[in-house]
């Protein structure tokens, strides 16, 4: 988090994730693909913001690969 209590973009991310995790359980690739969306309409595509992201929900164990 910045000093302004903005969130950084890959904190973005990871909230985006959790939140739509929070409305019930999603396959790993329809999830990967909701926040791609998401994340090309507000900065554009990044893999350096949205992989690493997603990549820890799943080691963190918050989304298993089926």
């Amino acid at each position: 988090m910045y000093a302004d209590n903005t969130l950084t973009p890959r904190e973005a991310v990871r909230l985006c994730a959790l939140g739509t995790l929070a409305s019930g359980p999603r396959r790993y690739s329809d999830l990967a693909g909701e926040i791609r969306h998401f994340t090309s309409h507000v900065l554009g595509p990044s893999l350096d913001v949205m992989g690493t992201s997603i990549e820890l929900l799943k080691y963190e164990g918050l989304v298993t690969a089926t």
